[in-house]
């Protein structure tokens, strides 16, 4: 990870509820584990890559081959069904 705060947590620290406990926590992340793994291979990557390794959308361009619009467009679509997911599970605020 780039520095010590995670992007995928500043990224969607406004939609999920404060977790309160451990368990809470560990929670979170089967969900997201869970919602990682129903992805493809390729939208999967694209995700980690920006909202845990913080890599920009100019190097993701470069890295899928595919304009900087187009990535932009796919991840806006992937944080869309995150937060639809953890809705439903009552995670967001």
């Amino acid at each position: 990870r780039n520095g010590s705060s995670i992007p995928l947590v500043d990224e969607f620290e406004n939609y999920i509820s404060v977790m309160e406990t451990d368990y809470e926590m560990i929670e979170l992340t089967e969900i997201l584990n869970e919602f990682l793994d129903g992805l493809d291979k390729e939208s999967r990557i694209m995700f980690v890559k920006r909202y845990w390794f913080g890599e920009s959308l100019d190097t993701l361009s470069e890295m899928f081959g595919e304009s900087r619009t187009s990535i932009a467009v796919q991840l806006s679509r992937i944080k869309k069904k995150l937060m639809k997911s953890l809705k439903e599970q009552k995670i967001t605020k």
